[in-house]
Order: structure tokens, then sequence, then C-alpha cells
């Protein structure tokens, strides 16, 4: 049996389809894994932030170093992500192009940030504090990749909450190379304020679209 060639107007329907089909999956699927991410980065950042304030500021001791908050993230994200993604590719009956493509390019973002962290603690183990530089990991890396998401799917809130995370990591960097290192203490809150506007943002707008779909 010869294979039906499609013509240019099936392809189109085919790509549009299956574009449709991993924007449904980012907003329904996958645990709504922009928001969770989303969230969790958040109410950690503001969490930690807050400790740390009551701590240096108004001088409370507190059980717990604010700066071990942040391990809070990897601890709770890393594990339920690759959880809730094995599950759905033993439930997932058929796999487009545009899915793997996605799947494909967090799982690479999901183990630079394990490298990324496996350094950070080796520094951090040698009595060396380079969180800084893991903060500005998350702004480049995961602002480029939740871009080219955006791409993939036509989204274009996450193609701009993606290049407004990069260009606050450029801002810090240039910042810094400059010698304004006050602009450090402004990292915490570009970096809430990053996760809210291409993620948080985003995965409301395609849950939107999704039940209107």
């Amino acid at each position: 049996m010869e294979d039906k060639k499609l013509t240019p107007t099936d392809s189109m329907e085919l790509i549009t389809s299956m574009i449709a089909a991993t924007r449904r999956r980012l907003s329904k699927g996958d645990g709504n894994m922009l928001l969770f991410w989303g969230y969790l980065c958040v109410i950690v950042a503001i969490t930690a932030n807050v400790c740390s304030y009551f701590q240096f500021a108004m001088g409370i001791d507190l059980p717990i170093s604010p700066s071990l908050l942040w391990w809070a993230i990897p601890i709770i994200g890393i594990p339920y992500t690759i959880a809730v993604n094995r599950k759905n590719n033993h439930s997932r009956n058929v796999v487009s192009y545009t899915d793997k493509i996605s799947t494909s390019l967090w799982e690479y973002v999901l183990w630079l940030a394990v490298a990324a962290i496996a350094i950070g603690l080796f520094f951090f183990i040698s009595g060396f504090q380079v969180w800084y530089a893991i903060e500005l990991f998350m702004f480049f890396i995961i602002g480029m990749a939740t871009s080219v998401q955006g791409i993939i799917i036509k989204e274009k809130s996450l193609i701009y909450g993606g290049a407004f995370s990069v260009i606050c990591g450029g801002f810090l960097v240039a910042g810094v190379l400059a010698g304004a290192y006050w602009l450090q203490m402004y990292s915490s809150l570009l970096f809430i304020i990053s996760f809210i506007v291409m993620m948080i943002i985003p995965g409301h707008i395609l849950n939107h679209k999704a039940k209107k779909a």
C-alpha cells in the first residue's frame, strides 16, 4: 500500500493540530507544569526573603537559615516533574512531533538544572557562596527555554515572558560587571517577577484558552 501524499493544505492542518494538541497538553496535562514551577519558585523566593528580613533586619533567630529554604525548589520540583513525566509517558497513546520537542526541551533544562545545583553544592561545601550565579542560570536558561516553548506552540505570552526573564538576567550581569553590586539586592525581586511573567501568567492564559476551546 502506498502512503498517501499530503497536500500543502493537509500538511498545514496536521501541523496546526499537533501544535493545538501540545498546547492543550501543557495547559491540562503534565500537572500544569508551568503553574506548578511558577508558583513553587515564587512562594519559595518570597518565603526565603521574608525569613531573611526577620533574621537580619529584625534580629530574630530562626530555626533554619533562610538560604537553605531555596533548596525546596529542586527538592520538591525535580522529583515531582520526573514522576509526572513518567506517568504521562505511560498513559499517552499518541505522541506528536511537537510533544517530543517540548518534552526533550524541558528534560534538557531539567538536567542542566541538576548540574547547576551540583556545582553550587560543591562550592557551598567548599565554603564559597555562588548561589547568585545559580540564580542567573534560572534567568537565562529557563527564560530561553520558555521562549522556545512559546515558539513551538505559537504562544506569545510564553515568548515574551521568557524574553523578559533573559533581559532581567542580562541587566543583573551588566550591573555586576559595571561594579553596581547593590543590584544583587534586587535579584530576588526580579526573580519573583520573572517567574510570574514567564510561567504563572502564561499558565493561566493557556488554561483559559483550553477551557474556551
